[in-house]
């Protein structure tokens, strides 16, 4: 929800786009998504049954620690590109190379972080 509240918040700042992706080149990144998302979160009666490893406390700590991490990243990505962020592949106005907190050490820390938190959701 702080993810999302973060987004949210920050949309309202970004810059126009010049140029944007077309509906079908959306479609080649948003279904694999939605694929991923689902197989985390769908609710299944039958399936995970019980904890693996049974009883372990800490393997459900590590998760949330992994989750935590993922979506700080994130954020802290979406806040260092600023207005030159969108959702889909677009050429901004002003458009600029961003190399400040995370991207000198890391290529995509948004993705990097939203990964990361979905792993240690599946691990919780």
């Amino acid at each position: 929800m702080v993810l999302a509240g973060v987004w949210f918040l920050m949309w309202f700042g970004m810059k126009r786009a010049k140029k944007i992706e077309t509906p079908l080149e959306i479609l080649q990144h948003a279904l694999p998504v939605m694929l991923g998302f689902w197989l985390l979160f769908a609710r299944d009666s039958e399936w995970p049954k019980g904890e693996f490893p049974p009883g372990s406390g800490a393997v459900w700590w590590i998760g949330l620690a992994l989750t935590a991490a993922g979506i700080g990243i994130s954020i802290w990505g979406r806040f260092t590109l600023g207005a030159n962020w969108s959702s889909t592949v677009t050429l901004k106005h002003g458009h600029e190379l961003i190399r400040a907190g995370l991207y000198p050490r890391m290529r995509h820390p948004i993705y990097s972080g939203i990964l990361l938190g979905m792993i240690g959701t599946a691990i919780i």
